[in-house]
C-alpha cells in the first residue's frame, strides 16, 4: 500500500474513531459554561502556531524544518489527546468537543498559515505551494466527513459502536506504526524520509521546547483564569499534544517535502509520553 494512501487512511481512521466517541449529552456542559472551550480553541489556533513561530524564527533551524515545525503547531491533537484525557480521568467531553470543532477549523486555517510559513521561511512561493482549495477538500475528505459517519454510526447503531470501536482503535495504533516504521527506517525510494541522528539532535530541542511551552500555558493559564484542575489539566493535554498525523498528511501526502516531515516524526517520539506524565503529575499534586 503506497505511503501516502495509508496516511490518509491512517488519519480518517483517527478521526472515524473520535466520532463514534462523541456521546452528544455529554455536551452539554461543555455548551453551558464554554469559558474553557473558548480558551482551549483560541490557544490551539491563535497562541501555540505564535510560540511556534517564535521558535522558528530564532532558531538556526533549516528553512524546511522550520516549516515543519511550524505546520506541526497547526495540527491540534486528535484521538491522541482524547486518550490521554480518559486516561487520566479528564474532561473528555471537553477534550472531545475541541478535536471536533478543530476538525473544520483546520480546513481554512492549515492551508493559510502553512502558505504563509513558506512564503516567510523558505521565500519560494512559486517552487513551494500548499494548494488552497485541493488542502481543504483533501482534509475535508480524511477529518470532518469520517468524523460526522463517526457520529452517525453511534447514534444509528449503538451496539456497533460498543463492539468494534477498541478493534477500531487497534487498527488505527497498527497502521500509525507501519507509517512510522517506514518514514523512519525505510529507505527514501520507499518512502523514508532519511532521518539522521543530525537531523534529531537538531530539532529535538525546539520540538521538545514547543511541546513543554504548549503544555505550561496550557495548565497554568487556566488556573490563573479560576479553571478547575480537571479542566485545566484536559486543555493543557490539548494544547501541548498536536496531531502528527494530520502534519504528516500536509508535508509528506500533499506538500511532498520529506525534509518538512521531519520536525513532526521526532516530535512524535517523545509527545505522547511526556503529555501523559505531565498530566499525572498536574493530576497529583491536587
Amino acid at each position: 500500500m503506497p505511503l501516502n494512501l495509508l496516511i490518509s487512511l491512517a488519519l480518517a481512521l483517527i478521526m472515524f474513531a473520535v466520532g463514534m466517541s462523541i456521546n452528544l449529552n455529554a455536551f452539554k456542559a461543555v455548551a453551558i459554561r464554554p469559558r474553557a472551550f473558548v480558551l482551549g480553541l483560541l490557544s490551539q489556533m491563535i497562541i501555540l502556531p505564535m510560540i511556534a513561530f517564535l521558535i522558528a524564527w530564532f532558531s538556526p533551524l533549516s528553512p524546511a524544518f522550520k516549516v515543519g515545525l511550524f505546520i506541526v503547531a497547526l495540527c491540534p491533537g486528535g484521538t491522541t489527546s482524547n486518550y490521554v484525557s480518559y486516561l487520566i480521568k479528564g474532561n473528555t467531553a471537553l477534550s472531545i468537543s475541541l478535536t471536533s470543532v478543530n476538525a473544520l477549523l483546520t480546513l481554512i486555517s492549515i492551508p493559510f498559515f502553512t502558505n504563509v510559513a513558506l512564503r516567510f521561511f523558505v521565500r519560494q512561493n512559486q517552487a513551494i505551494r500548499l494548494p488552497f482549495w485541493d488542502t481543504v477538500w483533501q482534509i475535508l475528505f480524511v477529518t470532518l466527513i469520517p468524523a460526522l459517519l463517526g457520529v452517525l454510526i453511534r447514534r444509528r447503531f449503538p451496539q456497533f459502536t460498543l463492539k468494534y470501536s477498541k478493534f477500531i482503535k487497534r487498527v488505527t495504533l497498527l497502521m500509525l506504526g507501519s507509517v512510522f516504521g517506514i518514514l523512519l527506517f525505510g529507505d527514501q525510494s520507499q518512502g523514508g524520509i532519511g532521518l539522521t541522528l543530525t537531523d534529531v539532535w537538531s530539532i529535538l530541542p525546539y520540538a521538545l521546547l514547543l511541546h513543554v511551552l504548549g503544555l505550561i500555558f496550557g495548565f497554568y493559564l487556566p488556573r490563573i483564569e479560576g479553571f478547575s484542575i480537571r479542566n485545566s489539566i484536559t486543555l493543557s493535554i490539548e494544547i501541548g499534544l498536536q496531531n502528527t498525523t494530520l502534519a504528516l498528511l500536509i508535508t509528506d501526502t500533499i506538500l511532498r517535502q520529506p525534509a518538512m516531515t521531519k520536525p513532526a516524526i521526532v516530535y512524535a517520539a517523545f509527545s505522547f509520553w511526556t503529555t501523559l506524565a505531565f498530566a499525572w503529575w498536574q493530576r497529583g499534586r491536587k
